[in-house]
């Protein structure tokens, strides 16, 4: 088993199936609450929430870009697929044309596979499904009439019958739960953190927090914000953990950080990582007549 360089997350992790009623010991409710949520683009909106700590450390942001699966499709860029060396998101997203990216897992010494079951468009970049890992990123559905996108909660749904009808799977660590309870014990590694999380409207959330915190300090945080979260799932920690954003008016990037105990900060950069889910586009919109107009061909 991968150790990730920057967390050896399954020596700590334990009881993921259990809901934990600990309250935050170091955070209270952000600040932020009245700001409007940026709005990049129709169907992308981004939010960055400040955390008020109580131990006098410097207050940790948590980036959020808010994505409707109605205007934009999600794609897994994998090194085992395309047979490409690894890039940075900036990278990636250059590359492929993506319009925001984030981290799609953790990965193993090979630099190229994923820690829990992985697949897309008919490649495997893991066939194994990690006893461990209880969430399943799906998105890509084979039937038109399931959500675009989906995480599905492996103790509470029957994930074996829905991970068939979409072509991408990606299983990661849960971190809260479809009835919003923070799954993670209180430890003391903190790390930068990547995750993903869906709301009750369906909107997919890529969320950063680039200041080191601890798993359950960061869900308490999440599930504490005006956010209506519904499940989410960690994507990565440490100085891979990484966001990127880029569209004709604005390009940002979130790298993660390493904390060194004599040295302090010592990455403050994108690092260059095998598999990554970015968005594009679509190239249509729920308005648009699925027959086209009269005169006119159907929209593409």
């Amino acid at each position: 088993m991968y150790h990730h360089p920057s967390i050896a997350i399954g020596t700590f992790f334990k009881g993921q199936s259990r809901s934990l009623l600990f309250t935050l010991a170091l955070f209270i409710i952000p600040v932020s609450y009245a700001r409007a949520w940026q709005q990049i683009a129709p169907g992308l909106q981004l939010q960055t929430f400040t955390l008020s700590r109580t131990d006098q450390g410097k207050s940790p942001q948590l980036s959020i870009l808010k994505i409707d699966p109605a205007r934009y499709t999600f794609t897994l860029i994998t090194t085992s697929r395309y047979q490409q060396h690894l890039a940075t998101l900036k990278e990636w997203s250059e590359r492929e044309g993506l319009t925001a990216a984030i981290n799609a897992s953790m990965y193993r010494e090979d630099h190229q596979q994923s820690t829990g079951y992985m697949k897309t468009q008919g490649h495997i970049n893991n066939g194994y499904i990690n006893p461990r890992f209880g969430a399943f990123m799906v998105f890509s559905p084979k039937d038109t009439s399931l959500p675009q996108v989906q995480i599905l909660d492996r103790s509470l749904q029957d994930w074996k019958h829905i991970i068939p009808s979409y072509d991408t799977v990606i299983q990661n660590f849960r971190l809260i739960n479809s009835q919003q309870k923070n799954l993670w014990p209180k430890t003391r590694k903190a790390h930068s953190i990547a995750a993903i999380g869906i709301d009750a409207q369906r909107q997919v959330l890529f969320i950063h927090c680039q200041t080191p915190l601890t798993i359950h300090e960061f869900n308490e945080a999440l599930l504490n914000l005006p956010l209506d979260i519904f499940n989410a799932m960690y994507v990565e920690g440490g100085p891979e953990a990484a966001m990127y954003l880029k569209t004709a008016t604005i390009e940002r990037s979130w790298p993660g950080r390493y904390e060194h105990p004599v040295l302090g900060t010592i990455h403050q950069k994108l690092w260059p990582i095998p598999n990554v889910i970015g968005i594009v586009p679509k190239e249509y919109t729920q308005a648009c007549p699925e027959n086209g107009n009269q005169g006119e061909p159907p929209c593409k």
